[in-house]
């Protein structure tokens, strides 16, 4: 029986990640110590560490694999407001009520013109209109 589709790339995964090429042969020396194709002696001696070292950051770094593998809300997160961007709110909102205010004050100020247009001795001569 003959398997059909791609090859599996394996480690060459690695190769095609982001990174340096110090950081992919780390990557790929602590995925061979997991798949036993290394132990742990060889891999301390190819990347310069103690097995203590080399156990810590094999653990660190499969923590955080895992931390990503989480399961998490659906979506996109929410964007952390900071104080500028709650100040710019609070500002654009006082800019609307101010908005708002004008537009009425204008109103008010067409109706008492009409107003005078109509009855002119209502309102004392000399006194402002809006």
């Amino acid at each position: 029986m003959t398997r059909r589709g791609r090859k599996p790339l394996a480690l060459e995964h690695v190769r095609r990640l982001d990174g340096s090429d110090h950081a992919k042969q780390r990557m790929t020396t602590l995925l061979k110590t997991l798949h036993s194709d290394c132990d742990v002696g060889e891999a301390c001696a190819q990347m310069h560490l103690s097995e203590s070292h080399f156990h810590a950051l094999r653990h660190q770094w499969l923590q955080r694999a895992l931390q990503l593998l989480e399961p998490r809300t659906p979506g996109r997160p929410r964007k952390q407001r900071g104080p500028e961007t709650e100040r710019i709110e609070q500002l654009e909102q006082e800019v609307r009520d101010l908005e708002r205010e004008l537009t009425l004050t204008r109103a008010r100020c067409e109706v008492l013109e009409a107003f005078n247009a109509t009855a002119p001795n209502a309102v004392k001569k000399g006194s402002p209109v809006c």
